[in-house]
């Protein structure tokens, strides 16, 4: 069996290394493997998660405004004619007011035009941005035009879309902004992956195993209690670091997310006083605030879990791998 092909990938403002999760996770065909070379972060704290979640990568605790490529390349061990496949990063950009000038000039943007200058310096095949869904429409479309604009003139041809994670099996309804861009050399026009999960109408639930698919080749939605309904139940105040699972898995969600785990880690409920007041509740009688936290790795205290941001959008990630892959083994 012929041997798989490495793609090396850098991750800027990597935080706990959500986007890291998603690509370093093994292809199913097996014939690719995605090797994180280097995150990238100013946060201390991401820093001593991403190192327990990923021994084996080196972490640059930086601002990006202050590195070059040559250090960048450095600090990942790369030799000389190493190439990057892919850069990934999500610089925060919050200058969306519209006084007239470019969306870019703004300097609450100023880490967007850092991540332009290394994608200029770095020359990597891909380049995968995630931000808030706001970007596709702030000041009418013209930030998104501008990133467009400024990857085009480094050579990039790009495409931007808003992906939902519950359309690619992640059981939360939340949205984020993603771009891909390919170097123009590679003359392919970047395409998202199609969505693999549906929503269902809440009449059609049967059961959690049970419930009908209504367009072809796609499943339903994964519910909170597919996702979280093997978790031990508490009262408020209840909690420990470290417990064990009273059941055996509920749902094919919940058998893959304790895939290599040893325990529960960090499943604790609030002590909320008798006086707490009513908080909104979401769909299906869920309180917005409640929070469920679980480790989703080996090594304790890992604050990765199902629902948590940090990792919802590695389904998202892993898609868009995917769908990358056909023209990395050209």
């Amino acid at each position: 069996m012929a041997e798989a092909t490495v793609f090396n990938f850098i991750d800027l403002f990597s935080g706990v290394g959500g986007m890291s999760l998603g690509f370093s996770d093994n292809t199913p065909e097996g014939f690719c493997t995605f090797k994180p070379r280097l995150m990238v972060d100013v946060d201390s704290e991401a820093r001593e998660v991403a190192l327990r979640n990923f021994p084996e990568t080196p972490f640059l605790l930086a601002d990006i405004h202050q590195l070059s490529a040559n250090q960048i390349r450095q600090y990942a061990g790369l030799e000389p004619e190493e190439p990057i496949h892919l850069l990934l990063g999500g610089p925060p950009c919050q200058g969306f007011s519209y006084l007239g000038k470019r969306a870019l000039e703004d300097e609450r943007n100023a880490l967007v035009l850092d991540y332009f200058r290394l994608v200029k310096e770095l020359r990597p095949l891909v380049c995968v941005m995630e931000n808030v869904p706001l970007v596709m429409t702030a000041m009418k479309g013209a930030f998104i035009g501008d990133i467009g604009d400024g990857l085009s003139s480094l050579g990039y041809a790009s495409s931007a879309d808003i992906l939902i994670a519950s359309d690619y099996g992640v059981p939360q309804l939340r949205k984020r902004a993603f771009v891909i861009a390919y170097r123009s050399e590679l003359s392919l026009v970047p395409q998202f992956p199609p969505r693999t999960h549906e929503r269902v109408s809440t009449a059609a639930l049967t059961n959690m195993n049970g419930r009908a698919v209504f367009e072809k080749e796609r499943l339903p939605y994964v519910s909170v209690e597919e996702a979280i309904g093997d978790l031990p139940v508490l009262k408020a105040g209840e909690g420990d670091d470290v417990s064990f699972y009273g059941s055996e898995p509920k749902s094919p969600y919940q058998e893959w997310a304790r895939e290599g785990s040893i325990a529960v880690f960090n499943h604790r409920s609030r002590a909320h006083s008798v006086s707490i007041p009513r908080q909104s509740r979401g769909p299906y009688g869920v309180s917005r605030s409640k929070r469920l936290v679980r480790g989703a790795l080996t090594r304790p205290p890992v604050a990765l879990c199902r629902l948590k941001a940090a990792c919802q959008f590695q389904i998202c990630i892993w898609s868009i791998r995917l769908s990358s892959v056909s023209w990395l083994r050209m």
